[in-house]
């Protein structure tokens, strides 16, 4: 064995794998002797040698963290740069010291960029002798005094790693009398996939400069640098004393935490990416007052935060189709009509038998999803870029640089069909496809995370979230609702809901291939595509269920999938239970909702707007704005607002109390007995993080997913309505507004609140307090002190501005701060349409694709 490596002992492979030098080559490895499956790298932390261990797995006993990342690494594969950001107050005679830290410490030696501020340098002073070994010439921007007025202080120059990137252009110097300002375009040799390039702006604000013109010129700045390349890091760094432009910068961060001079944070780094750096303190340069800020990267790329997805997906194609399709339109349905004895029993022998069928035509594939993969990217461009990575393998140079000619005409061509694909989502009106094509190509689709609230297992945790979502379900109403059925008369066995085989087919045919599917584990791909041939057994099924007045236990099931309410889940309450029902039920459910809108559409309150055709949001709010103006028009008046906020509104109906309600609808009984049964003895199970809770049953609500819910809860608190004159009851669905039309003469809203808490209390519906709030509107010079309200012996907080349906409406009728939500959402938008130019998308899909942004907002 080779001297070198007496030393060192194998790390993982045994006696029959020891490493063995050849005696000609220092260093060569044999490799016959080497696995070929097992990774080996040179080892260059201790000594000279060969280690079997990944490159990305950190040796055990060496220490972690930030900086020793950074010190193993040096300028290999870091995805952002290392900075040193200094205020020298003037580089002449800083550049030596310069020159011996670059010499001497290794994080001035690795660091990727120098930001130096108050340079303090003139026309004179040459390049040359500003030079520091490995960094060059720096680019640099002088004061001028014909524009400044001043002709000492200031300047700027920023010093680029050449190890780290050879590529520099300007992009942007301005010197003006309130700021000094250098922007600049970086390509380093290596960057993440998810960058392109990286913008460096550094900045100078003198101490009495006006902010305002400052921060107009920062923007400005950005703006054309986003509109350059809108996915590239942007980074705003420099001295900027009594400017904090954060607030007008959008989606910026700020990295410097530490104090720059003194106790004072004066040195400040701004960047387009959340937690991308962190600051560290270190001495000043010379006699400068100001602290050096040393910014390490913290940012991770998305492929090490993100590792590859396996999936296995079925591939529907025309031929798979079509095999599925005649294997349904070939099975005698009348085979399972005469054997099946109950709806329970045909619905589950129909439901297993159509999921056989499909995992029978419809062959998996296995695929690899990887984080940073561009939306463009191709299974032609994979495969040319893997042959020229092997042609340079083996060293086969002229291959190598045809391929690298191949890989950008491909690319090039992958880019152009992707955008015309995009474009023809927006062309043909496809709102959701065109959405979710642009999230694609702009890399924000969400990351699922595991849900988590770091006291329980997965198990415990979706037991717990399953008590928690059904803990209205207390009361016992069974007895009750057996005598409003023994009480009523004996429905006919006919019903009046005609359910015919055409009309199945069009349901089915609606249904959104992208729907999950529910317990049923029926999907949407397969009642679409075989709408036709599916038809006649489930509307045979469908008829049978309403004859029988019974839901199918299958279809009564429900799978909850807990949505966190914010980023931040602390409690049991921080989720919204979805529920995710049988899709062949949601079918079933819109025939039977078409039939009750047809019987009640004349019966509903003029104020309710939700889930009603022809109505929607804007008209709520129009409706509400108007009544409050109109009066506002008259002496002496003014308007109290009372805004409610339900608990779980749809969890709380109670089935015999909407029994009830729905005879005052002419409602066909045996409908209302189908109904019924719908809404008791319902399973529920919360799947979380990939684990299924216990079961449990529940006999109250209706669960938030289904089709019928939300015209269930419109009934159900249909005869809530205002009976006192100049006091209305604006509803849209849970969200209502109690609105108090007052004047000097009748200032007090009355009985209505009372009425409205009592009917709440009758109705088992529970108000939020907290989240109920009270605001006056009132025009009048003298304005008397107003009697607040009280809810449940609870004091209603009284507000300035409330945001009730997307809409903020303050105390004086201005809308600034809708005005103000509106723009900052406007300005968030701004991004998709510097994307839309990059990727140089037409005129008409720009239209579209505002259309789209405006519907979605």
């Amino acid at each position: 064995m080779c001297g070198l490596c007496e030393k060192r002992e194998p790390l993982q492979y045994g006696r029959e794998f020891l490493l063995r030098f050849r005696s000609s080559g220092e260093g060569v490895v044999d490799s016959s002797a080497v696995p070929p499956a097992e990774i080996i790298r040179r080892d260059h932390t201790g000594g000279q040698g060969w280690s079997s261990k990944p490159t990305g797995v950190r040796k055990r006993g060496r220490r972690g963290g930030v900086r020793q990342r950074l010190k193993r690494l040096g300028h290999r594969r870091i995805p952002l740069p290392t900075i040193m950001l200094a205020n020298v107050q003037s580089l002449r005679n800083k550049v030596d010291e310069l020159q011996a830290n670059v010499k001497f410490l290794e994080e001035y030696k690795n660091a990727c960029l120098l930001a130096i501020t108050e340079t303090w340098l003139k026309d004179h002073d040459s390049q040359s002798d500003l030079r520091i070994d490995g960094f060059g010439e720096p680019v640099r921007l002088d004061r001028d005094p014909t524009v400044t007025g001043k002709s000492l202080g200031g300047g700027l120059a920023l010093y680029v790693n050449r190890s780290w990137c050879g590529n520099v252009i300007v992009r942007e110097s301005l010197c003006a009398p309130d700021i000094e300002l250098l922007s600049v375009s970086l390509r380093p040799f290596y960057l993440p996939r998810e960058f392109t390039q990286l913008f460096v702006t550094l900045v100078y604000i003198h101490p009495k400069a006006n902010v305002d013109n400052a921060v107009r010129a920062i923007t400005r700045t950005v703006l054309q640098l986003q509109a350059l390349s809108p996915d590239a890091p942007n980074l705003i760094m420099g001295d900027f004393n009594n400017c904090k432009p954060g607030k007008h910068l959008g989606n910026f961060h700020q990295y410097v935490t530490c104090a720059t001079r003194l106790n004072k944070c004066l040195d400040l780094c701004y960047g387009s990416i959340k937690g991308a750096y962190k600051s560290l303190r270190r001495a000043s340069l010379g006699a400068s007052d100001h602290n050096t800020v040393y910014l390490v990267p913290s940012y991770k790329s998305v492929l090490k935060r993100h590792k590859p997805e396996r999936r296995l997906v079925p591939v529907w194609t025309e031929e798979s189709i079509g095999r599925l399709q005649d294997c349904y339109a070939c099975t005698d349905w009348d085979l399972f009509k005469n054997s099946c004895k109950t709806v329970d029993e045909i619905t589950e022998t129909v439901s297993d038998y159509v999921k056989f069928c499909e995992e029978l035509c419809i062959h998996k594939k296995s695929i690899s999803i990887f984080p940073n993969n561009k939306p463009w990217v191709s299974k032609s461009v994979k495969n040319t870029i893997n042959k020229r990575n092997i042609s340079f393998n083996i060293g086969d140079m002229d291959t190598y640089k045809e391929l690298q000619k191949q890989v950008r005409k491909e690319i090039k061509l992958a880019k152009q069909q992707y955008k015309d694909r995009v474009e023809n989502l927006f062309s043909t009106g496809s709102a959701r496809p065109a959405w979710e094509g642009v999230k694609s190509l702009l890399g924000t689709q969400p990351h699922k995370s595991n849900i988590s609230l770091n006291v329980m297992s997965d198990h415990d945790l979706a037991n717990e979230l399953n008590i928690y979502s059904d803990r209205f379900n207390v009361h016992d109403f069974s007895n009750e609702l057996s005598a409003f059925m023994s009480a009523t008369p004996v429905p006919d066995s006919t019903v009046t809901v005609h359910v015919d085989q055409e009309r199945v087919q069009r349901v089915f045919q609606r249904v959104k291939e992208r729907k999950s599917p529910g317990p049923d584990g029926i999907g949407g791909r397969v009642l679409r595509n075989c709408a036709e041939q599916l038809a006649g057994i489930f509307s045979f099924i469908f008829s049978w269920s309403l004859q029988t007045r019974s839901v199918p236990r299958l279809w009564k099931d429900s799978i909850i999938v807990p949505v966190p309410k914010n980023k931040c889940t602390k409690t049991l309450n921080d989720f919204r239970p979805v529920a995710l029902t049988s899709l062949v039920m949601k079918s079933f459910e819109r025939i039977v909702k078409d039939e009750l809108m047809n019987t009640v559409q004349a019966n509903l309150d003029p104020l309710q707007f939700a889930y009603r055709a022809g109505r929607g949001v804007d008209d709520a709010i129009i409706t509400l704005i108007n009544m409050i103006v109109a009066h506002l028009e008259e002496a002496k008046s003014f308007v109290r607002l009372l805004f409610i906020d339900f608990t779980s509104a749809f969890n709380c109906i109670q089935p015999h109390i909407l029994a009830e309600r729905l005879l005052n609808y002419n409602i066909d009984r045996s409908l209302i007995y189908w109904l019924m049964d719908f809404l008791t003895v319902r399973s529920q199970r919360v799947r979380a993080n990939g684990v299924l809770s216990d079961v449990l049953f529940s006999s109250t609500g209706s669960p938030q997913g289904c089709v019928l819910s939300p015209l269930l809860f419109v009934l159900y608190t249909n005869a809530c309505r205002s009976s006192h004159e100049k006091r209305h009851i604006v509803k849209f669905a849970d969200d209502s507004v109690i609105v108090s039309l007052l004047s000097h003469d009748d200032p007090v809203p009355g009985p209505v609140v009372e009425d409205f808490i009592q009917w709440c209390k009758s109705s088992f519906l529970t108000i939020n307090v907290s989240k109920t709030k009270e605001m006056t509107i009132d025009f009048r010079k003298s304005r008397p002190a107003t009697v607040p309200l009280s809810i449940n012996d609870q004091a209603v907080e009284s507000v300035q501005q409330y945001k009730y349906l997307g809409t903020v409406i303050d105390d004086r009728l201005s809308f600034e701060h809708q005005i103000d939500a509106v723009c900052k959402k406007a300005n968030q938008r701004m991004y998709f349409l510097r994307k839309l130019r990059n990727i140089n998308m037409d005129l008409n899909s720009w239209k579209c694709f505002i259309l789209v942004l405006s519907n979605l907002s």
